[in-house]
């Protein structure tokens, strides 16, 4: 009897191809003693990362799915791991976008064998070194301490965004499949990072492994902090869809965790209002928003 699929590795590229060859490297290189799955969503690259993806999967057809929708889903107001995960066969999902990478082959094994053993625990997760112009450094991105430990929900939701590296995160799906069946529309439109670091560690909280396991590729041309650091039409999209979607989340999740999103977004408009370089007119539009 064939053994059932136990992880799926969600993998989203776009205009990957310089660096998604080392991201499926390092999903396929992992040693486990379970069955596992990697599911890639190109979203209708321009360059050549379509070919190189359907070049691994020829090669393993039979580990790796490739999704390739007609439009740009991105350009249409949805986000793609909210597809992924609905595609996944997997009890539990490895997340990591195509230019970010693993380092470690036992990455899977040593998280599923914590969420095995923690059974009130719906995700975890671990540093990642940062990849910056080709040299490699710790910048202590998801470092806290060197000890095994569950860090709490309340910790999640008040850091805003970033508390956890997404390639080093590993969640069970149905705590996000629930949420979708009651709340199709908001998480098809609003599955962003913080969105999946959020609903994982709302319950039982966030398992730390003090291992480095991943790469954060950060600042080459067409990323996300690339963009983010040069437009600011790009900030302030990316800040006025972080008031839409904590001000949903903190109706949606259970009511003591209030107090925690209201932190949250009242830190993240004042730094916002106070650092951004735009006009009294557009900080008072985006201060009356939040109010």
């Amino acid at each position: 009897m064939e053994s059932q699929t136990l992880v799926s590795i969600c993998c989203l590229t776009y205009n990957h191809e310089l660096y998604i060859e080392e991201a499926i490297s390092s999903f396929i290189n992992q040693k486990t003693n379970f069955k596992f799955e990697v599911i890639i969503f190109d979203d209708c690259s321009t360059d050549s990362t379509t070919q190189i993806v359907n070049k691994f999967k020829l090669q393993y057809p039979d580990l790796i799915k490739v999704i390739l929708p007609q439009e740009n889903t991105f350009s249409k107001g949805k986000t793609v791991f909210f597809d992924l995960i609905l595609e996944a066969k997997g009890k539990y999902i490895a997340f990591c976008e195509g230019d970010d990478y693993w380092i470690s082959d036992k990455k899977l094994q040593e998280q599923v064998d914590y969420l095995e053993r923690n059974r009130n625990v719906n995700i975890c997760f671990h540093p990642s070194y940062t990849l910056i112009n080709n040299q490699l450094k710790d910048l202590r991105y998801g470092f806290y301490g060197e000890k095994f430990e569950t860090l709490d929900a309340k910790s999640v939701i008040k850091s805003s965004s970033g508390f956890m590296p997404m390639a080093s995160i590993m969640a069970r799906k149905d705590c996000f499949t629930d949420f979708f069946t009651s709340h199709p529309d908001f998480f098809s439109e609003n599955l962003w990072h913080s969105t999946i670091q959020i609903l994982g560690s709302y319950k039982g909280g966030a398992g730390y492994l003090p291992y480095y396991y991943s790469v954060y590729r950060s600042m080459h041309s067409g990323s996300w902090s690339e963009a983010y650091q040069k437009s600011t039409d790009h900030r302030v999209k990316n800040f006025e869809s972080f008031l839409t979607r904590n001000r949903a989340l903190r109706k949606i999740l259970p009511p003591d965790l209030t107090l925690y999103f209201y932190y949250a977004l009242t830190r993240k408009t004042l730094s916002f209002i106070l650092k951004e370089k735009i006009s009294i007119q557009e900080k008072y539009k985006l201060l009356k928003n939040f109010l």
